[in-house]
């Protein structure tokens, strides 16, 4: 009860922090898609993913590596703190020798100093946030995202409706408010005091650090390339343009997408607490049913409010994205699941077996989309988006039920996703008889979570009941 009640109390402090950010961005899509072309809209997410890409190698994941030490109470946090910035550092350094590189690429050239800008807001960024986080600094994590937010809106109108500098200003938004951010991370934690001088780094705790990170890098680069890689093969085959209106249809999911990043914030955290007992295994076992029912029934009522939402998010020829959306809805579900199960490597310290399940999946995903997009284009990709996923859910479940097997239902799950294909195949076909199908669905993804969803409600009315008593 005390390891559910601290994963309750830091989800709730990052949702407040997190959601807001998100759901927020996620209201601007009417103004981007109103303001910016489809060409410039590809071009900015084209940059985006660039810098994700590149950000792993160069920094060796010390954001990941930060976070994770600086949990284990025995360990020197000024040492952890430093290592992690030394080490970034020095990627850095070789970033920037290597960036020259963007200015063979004529499409994103002209921002050259807005990429550089956004790889080093980025950094310094999810490393204050990360190991901010390990010092169990909820609170401050969530005024950080709203502070972020308040910034990324304000200067997100500034550059792009009053200035009207189109694609620059959208970097620029993003570029500024990780930095504040990150500033205020710094100031508010006092960071500035958390450093060892170089010459007292503790070599066997760099050496740990870099040893969890870097097979976390093969698992990173291969969910980039299921995530991403579409992306540039979209633009390949049917131009900036149609990845402009492929970029938009992710931001219905990332509705769903929102949610399950601030839960496994979280759960990285809570998972490391006695790990590997039979309490563990049960807390494990019932977060999985309940995390899953959760997913479940919010992707199928996502599922069938696509089109409503699309009519008031996507402006113009952006419109076209609505058929995209629901395939990529299905995908994050399968995503949230597999990074969920994923997190079983990390809490164990078995980071050398977790990108072999990514890894398999990303040669999956490109060889679908090679085959789909030329075909499909848009939806062929969200198509070999979801059949990576799945390659992933399945290669973890296998490998984690090796090192703690929660004897999941699978059988139902299996029926689950059944109803959400016939759900998004009934409502493409846009016609009466599909809308009384993805009813149907619907009410049949309840029914079968219906136990686990009992149990969510329990859970709040019983924490309602406590805080009445108490006031």
């Amino acid at each position: 009860m005390n390891k559910a009640k601290k994963l309750i109390k830091n989800t709730a402090m990052l949702f407040t922090g997190s959601f807001v950010t998100k759901i927020l961005s996620f209201l601007l899509v009417p103004f981007y898609t109103s303001i910016l072309s489809t060409s410039d809209y590809g071009t900015a997410d084209l940059i985006s993913t660039t810098v994700l890409l590149v950000l792993p190698f160069t920094s060796l994941l010390m954001d990941e590596a930060v976070m994770r030490f600086a949990l284990d109470k025995g360990n020197d946090q000024k040492q952890v703190f430093t290592i992690a910035m030394t080490v970034s550092t020095a990627g850095f350094i070789v970033a920037m020798c290597l960036s020259p590189i963007i200015l063979l690429f004529e499409s994103i050239r002209p921002y050259y100093l807005f990429v550089i800008l956004y790889y080093v807001s980025l950094w310094i960024y999810n490393i204050c946030t990360s190991y901010v986080k390990g010092l169990d600094k909820f609170s401050v994590i969530a005024v950080a995202g709203v502070t972020h937010t308040i910034f990324y809106i304000g200067i997100n109108i500034l550059c792009l409706a009053i200035l009207k500098i189109g694609v620059y200003g959208y970097l620029l938004a993003i570029d500024l408010s990780n930095f504040i951010a990150a500033l205020f991370l710094i100031i508010s934690c006092k960071l500035y005091k958390n450093f060892v001088s170089i010459k007292k780094i503790d070599r066997d705790m760099a050496k740990k650090m870099i040893n969890y990170s870097v097979p976390m890098i093969p698992d990173y680069i291969s969910w980039w390339v299921v995530n991403c890689s579409d992306r540039y093969m979209v633009a390949f085959f049917c131009g900036t343009g149609v990845t402009g209106i492929y970029s938009v249809a992710y931001k219905i999911p990332s509705v769903l997408s929102s949610l399950t990043s601030i839960f496994s914030s979280a759960w990285r955290i809570s998972s490391v607490d006695e790990f590997g007992s039979e309490a563990s295994i049960r807390f494990y076992k019932q977060v999985y049913r309940t995390y899953s029912c959760i997913l479940f029934v919010g992707g199928a009522i996502l599922i069938a409010c696509v089109k409503i939402l699309a009519k008031i998010l996507f402006a113009n020829e952006f419109y076209a994205a609505w058929h995209i959306t629901p395939i990529l809805i299905f995908a994050y579900i399968l995503s949230a699941q597999a990074i969920f199960v994923g997190s079983i490597f990390t809490a164990s310290k078995k980071t050398k077996n977790m990108a072999v399940a990514p890894l398999i999946g990303a040669v999956v995903n490109i060889v679908m989309n090679a085959i789909l997009i030329p075909i499909y284009g848009g939806t062929g990709a969200a198509i070999g988006t979801v059949i990576g996923y799945i390659t992933i859910l399945v290669i973890n479940l296998f490998m984690t039920s090796k090192i703690l097997n929660m004897q999941l239902l699978i059988k139902q799950d299996i029926l689950v996703y059944m109803f959400i294909v016939i759900e998004i195949i009934a409502f493409l076909s846009e016609t009466l008889i599909g809308w009384g199908v993805v009813v149907i669905c619907c009410a049949g993804e309840l029914l079968l979570n219906l136990k686990w969803i009992r149990r969510v409600l329990e859970i709040f009315v019983t924490r309602f009941n406590k805080k009445q008593e108490n006031d």
